[in-house]
């Protein structure tokens, strides 16, 4: 298929599956289950400690296997101060305790610069690339060389629809999605993508 990197959003995945990835010459991104918490949650001096702990077992856990990078969750406010003050001491946790690339997934919108962060996803989910505002980050000096990626790329799609790259939610229109995007992806300065479609 010509993928060679996997990741394994939202869940941490067995250990069986990075020896796979070794395996098959798979660069595996595993990262901490965090997703959608609510500014008020991840303010809370209670959770912000759990996580802490967790994320000390998480990395101990997974210390002698070869990784593309750790993730710090996903579906984050780029331009949120409390988001961007969790993520720089989760980021500042992982680089004190390993040498590993960190990163953090994003919903597409505003993304400011985040201390100890090495790569920044973005998140598109039935809409192009190219109607983001992804376009104006590529332009800002911080984002380079080469800081951006597409972390999570899904098209819904419902069954029974009618057919057509034009009918909203058709595989037609998912595959023309997916091909567009690769398309901006390979035009643009960015790392890379993930798509959202393994099992769709």
């Amino acid at each position: 298929t010509g993928f060679n990197a996997v990741r394994f959003p939202k869940r941490i995945p067995h250990p069986y599956y990075l020896i796979l990835c070794r395996q098959y010459g798979l660069l595996p991104f595993i990262e901490l289950p965090i997703s959608s918490i609510p500014e008020s949650i991840l303010n809370e001096k209670e959770f912000n400690d759990r996580v802490r702990n967790y994320t000390n077992f998480f990395l101990k856990a997974f210390k002698d296997y070869s990784l593309g990078g750790i993730g710090l969750g996903s579906s984050y406010s780029g331009d949120s101060e409390i988001d961007i003050k969790f993520i720089e001491n989760l980021a500042a946790l992982v680089k004190k305790n390993t040498n590993a690339l960190t990163y953090a997934s994003f919903l597409d919108g505003k993304l400011k610069e985040i201390k100890n962060l090495d790569f920044y996803g973005i998140e598109f989910i039935n809409n192009l690339a190219n109607s983001s505002s992804l376009n104006e980050m590529l332009m800002n000096e911080q984002f380079k060389p080469g800081k951006l990626f597409v972390s999570e790329a899904s098209y819904l799609v419902s069954r029974g629809n009618s057919d057509g790259y034009l009918t909203a939610n058709s595989f037609e229109a998912q595959a023309k999605f997916f091909e567009d995007l690769i398309d901006y992806s390979n035009k643009n300065s960015l790392l890379g993508y993930f798509l959202s479609c393994m099992f769709d």
